[in-house]
């Protein structure tokens, strides 16, 4: 199973080399996902289960895929941290949920920590580690994985057929083409 960008519309608001979320950098490289759309989906990109739940100003979960999965560096297990859910939605989500590739898991969301609705994603290889956080020099809290947080383009696919890029945030991401085969190629900066 290859790790599908989450989105049907990808629409980058801040990059991991922007604004506040330099902060992150080098452990954490987040970024911030808007939809492109009212009330936009976080999808699983792979099968997944949920294996952790933090509830303060801003809701969020983590989850790791149920197997290890093709990505742009190689086939491993993947994590990913997801904030800004909602009330709502956060307590209907629960530790031990699975969840099949492309199934909604949430939505964006404006909560006290945000400016505007959307999804603060960070990505990394292997499992959950310790406590899923790790305080950086900054005094930021990253997503603290077995293999690393890594660049979300070093884990993560671009699927043509489930993916449109309205911004990639100045991210060269690897794109599928998909017919019977996948074919890749990169794209970059021309969908800033």
């Amino acid at each position: 199973m290859k790790a599908i960008y989450f989105s049907k519309i990808m629409a980058i608001s801040q990059s991991y080399n922007k604004g506040n979320h330099k902060e992150h950098m080098p452990i954490d490289f987040p970024i911030d996902e808007t939809y492109g759309t009212n009330n936009g989906a976080f999808y699983a990109p792979f099968d997944c289960t949920i294996v952790k739940k933090y509830k303060a100003k801003s809701n969020q979960i983590w989850i790791t895929s149920k197997a290890e999965v093709e990505t742009p560096s190689g086939t491993l297990y993947v994590t990913i941290f997801i904030g800004h859910i909602s009330n709502q939605e956060y307590k209907n989500l629960n530790i031990g949920q699975e969840f099949k590739q492309f199934d909604v898991i949430c939505h964006e969301h404006k909560d006290i920590l945000s400016t505007g609705p959307h999804n603060h994603v960070s990505v990394g290889s292997g499992k959950i580690k310790a406590s899923g956080w790790l305080k950086n020099n900054n005094g930021v809290w990253c997503l603290n994985t077995t293999g690393g947080a890594k660049k979300p383009e070093e884990l993560l696919f671009v699927d043509d057929n489930f993916t449109t890029i309205k911004n990639s945030g100045g991210i060269i991401w690897t794109l599928l083409k998909s017919d019977k085969n996948y074919t890749y190629y990169k794209i970059g900066r021309a969908h800033v």
